[in-house]
């Protein structure tokens, strides 16, 4: 049971340490998919210090250490480990906006859990209308 805990944590900090991401590069849960990909591209080549098209551990430590967030090493290895999809212990730009997209994915499943009915045919009605002005 303490382990489970212990884990349950560790992704809440997870969570949060990427909300707080996405904060500092300017992404909100509501903008389209296409602008959020093109906005993590752009602080993906900020944060790459070194223009590699990858992350190191150096660079995400910088990149958190502006937003004020000061991760140890094995934070920052736990982070790479999440990831990292080749395994090759960097983070590519690829990487970086899946790790962003599914982010605000996890965001906004949440907002749903928290939605009540009434709140749920509101967020229906917005999108038809959106929709509806997009096509027009």
């Amino acid at each position: 049971a303490a382990g489970r805990q212990q884990q349950a944590t560790q992704l809440a900090a997870a969570q949060k340490r990427h909300e707080s991401l996405l904060m500092f590069i300017g992404i909100r849960k509501d903008d389209p998919d296409s602008k959020i990909v093109e906005m993590a591209h752009n602080a993906f080549d900020f944060f790459d210090d070194d223009s590699s098209g990858q992350l190191n551990m150096f660079e995400l430590d910088e990149a958190f250490r502006k937003m004020g967030i000061t991760l140890t090493e094995k934070e920052l290895r736990a982070l790479v480990d999440e990831v990292d999809q080749d395994g090759d212990g960097m983070i590519d730009q690829e990487e970086f906006a899946n790790m962003v997209l599914e982010t605000i994915y996890q965001m906004k499943e949440e907002d749903l859990n928290h939605t009540t009915p009434a709140q749920l045919d509101i967020v229906k009605q917005e999108s038809h209308y959106r929709d509806a002005l997009a096509s027009a």
